[in-house]
């Protein structure tokens, strides 16, 4: 039934070759990405129990968009089809019109990208999904051009009057395609299974590794934070020639190509390619906090200074470009700049570059960063690190010192240029999560040689965590100007894990009690013997509770958690109980996807290695 329903649902979309009520509704909304659509001419409203009750009552689909501001194809299709009148007039007649920022409501957008997943095959943003009057997944899409959005639309609504049985029975049987299996979670961990899991996740990663580019698989290419700290921390206990050899050409096809902005620093999302040459240029803040801990991480593990100063590079590149002051961290800067274009911020043409350099510092420039021949771009040339110094010096016939300061002057000159001439767009929302993953990484940086001076901004950071998102007991994913949006489990795990880190290096007690009250809260209101809940009141009828959860572009929550419970551990046995339950699922989630659950793993052999001290005082 459910491999009928998936192949229905698939079919729907495989032959596929007014004024606005939103304006008033989304114009003050905390969220970028719902204000960008205030004045669409569709009457877009935020998906919440309201538009679920409207939907009951008055008998009509739900349409739901998901996306974010820094998404360029969330963009593309607004300007393509939400602002077109006759796919306005459609949604409005036919739809309940609802939006979604998948940074504020991060369960909503895991349970929906994962429908669409498993019925076409692939997922992404902008994420569009059909529910039926009672909150049930009919079917799903990503980008669409117009004509073909605007047929779906037109088809699903022809389906839905001609043959809504049918469709009832294909929503139902697609929501149990997302069903979970009970589970009873305890603490009786088997002390063998932490290293034979990371005897297969080592042996997973080698095996889906691009052992020529670097990263993994041979489409496009993501950074893969989770996985790149979890094999750090296996080489750094047990050395392996070959994953040493993998991890190094990874950090540097991502640190010396396309993946990175070689001069204003930070990383993009990730590369349209498998080679890293062709960025989606949005800059996340997530990304950013936790690349800077993979070679933080990767400069102890191989005792290489030249991976520290790419983390600090990149947490410069937070510190300056991402600030919002009282110590936030904004979440993103856009793909697109003011005038729309993906990446012209990035790209250099030949003109430009004449302009702004004297042919000296051009002539180095072109060497250092391969701004010559042929480019990917039309709108000019991405610098990427091709030559070292000593090669160009000998090139141009000139000292190492000379080019070397010419080399730093051009980017200067580059640098100060695209931030006075080229406006990216800023996503400001201060979401608490990710800024508690800055956190960690700040205070991994002041651990490290020569990185007394993140401990300032550290302090901030943590104050305002400590102090403003979290208060009366509960932490909140966005605080505003109207009020506090409720934080999902991935907020308690990586503040948590942001507070803690910081006590342990420049805090003392106070900051770990607010560390062990964040991570307590998490796993009251997001953990209980039949797994772990994203959000504490579950929005459509089909978000149920996991064993774990798998990690993303961001660790998995769950699994930080649990590692934030057994470092608490050594004061208090009843957290260990506590990790032990939250790490001890079924083989089944782990044979099936070690690579997706590389955080859990890594936590799982450090653990189940340890005798339980509970059980080792009752004995």
């Amino acid at each position: 039934m459910r491999r009928l329903a998936a192949l229905f649902l698939a079919a729907i979309v495989v032959c596929l070759p007014w004024s606005s009520a939103g304006a008033g509704s989304l114009a003050s909304d905390p969220s970028p990405y719902l204000r960008m659509h205030a004045n669409d001419p569709v009457a877009w409203r935020p998906l919440d129990a309201d538009a679920l009750a409207e939907a009951r009552t008055q008998d009509r689909l739900i349409f739901v968009t998901v996306g974010y501001f820094s998404c360029y194809w969330c963009h593309v299709m607004q300007g393509e089809s939400f602002v077109d009148p006759e796919v306005a007039k459609r949604l409005n007649a036919d739809y309940i019109p609802t939006v979604v920022d998948r940074e504020l409501s991060p369960a909503i957008d895991a349970v929906l990208i994962e429908f669409v997943e498993r019925t076409r095959g692939t997922g992404g943003w902008p994420l569009n999904v059909i529910l039926t009057p009672d909150g049930l997944p009919l079917i799903g899409t990503t980008y669409l051009p117009r004509a073909r959005f605007l047929e779906l639309l037109e088809r699903v609504m022809g389906l839905w009057n001609e043959e809504r049985a049918q469709l009832e029975q294909a929503a139902a049987a697609g929501a149990e395609l997302l069903a979970r299996r009970p589970v009873t979670m305890d603490a009786d961990l088997d002390p063998l299974r932490g290293s034979a899991y990371r005897a297969l996740l080592v042996d997973v990663a080698l095996r889906l590794a691009d052992t020529l580019a670097g990263g993994f698989g041979d489409q496009g290419k993501f950074p893969n934070a989770p996985q790149l700290l979890a094999l750090l921390a296996v080489q750094g206990a047990e050395p392996h020639r070959e994953l040493e050899e993998f991890l190094r050409l990874t950090l540097d096809s991502m640190a010396d190509l396309g993946l990175r902005d070689h001069l204003g620093g930070g990383f993009f999302r990730y590369t349209t390619d498998p080679q890293w040459q062709v960025p989606h240029f949005e800059k996340m803040l997530y990304d950013n906090a936790q690349l800077a801990l993979v070679y933080l991480e990767a400069a102890r593990v191989f005792a290489e200074s030249r991976y520290r100063a790419l983390a600090f590079e990149t947490l410069d590149f937070v510190l300056r470009d991402l600030a919002l002051g009282n110590g936030r961290f904004a979440s993103s800067l856009s793909a697109v700049d003011a005038a729309g274009a993906e990446g012209a911020a990035y790209l250099w043409d030949d003109a430009t570059l004449a302009r702004l350099l004297d042919a000296d510092q051009l002539a180095v420039a072109r060497l250092a960063w391969g701004l010559h021949g042929d480019s990917a771009f039309l709108e000019g040339y991405l610098p990427m690190r091709r030559r070292g110094v000593a090669d160009i010096a000998s090139r141009l016939n000139r000292e190492p010192s000379v080019v070397t300061a010419q080399r730093v002057s051009a980017r200067a000159i580059l640098l100060q240029a695209r931030t006075a001439e080229r406006q990216v767009p800023r996503d400001d929302k201060a979401l608490s999560g990710w800024n508690g993953l800055l956190l960690e990484a700040l205070a991994s940086a002041v651990s490290a040689p020569g990185g007394s001076r993140y401990r300032v901004p550290g302090r901030a950071l943590r104050d305002y965590l400590a102090t403003v998102a979290w208060q009366d007991d509960a932490l909140a994913s966005l605080v505003h100007a109207d009020g506090r949006v409720a934080a999902e489990v991935g907020d308690y795990a990586h503040v948590a894990g942001g507070l803690l880190a910081w006590a342990r290096v420049d805090g003392g007690r106070d900051d770990e009690r607010t560390a062990r009250a964040v991570a307590a809260a998490g796993f009251e209101r997001h953990f209980s013997v039949e797994g772990w809940a994203g959000t504490e009141q579950p929005l459509l009828p089909f978000m149920g509770r996991d064993a774990a959860f798998p990690d993303g572009a961001l660790r998995s929550p769950s699994a930080l958690l649990a590692g934030t419970a057994m470092a608490l551990a050594a004061s208090d046995s009843g957290w260990e109980t506590r990790a032990r339950m939250a790490m001890n699922v079924p083989d089944e989630v782990l044979l099936t996807e070690p690579f997706w659950h590389a955080t859990l793993i890594t936590g799982l052999s450090l653990v189940a290695a340890r005798p339980n001290a509970e059980a080792a005082g009752a004995r």
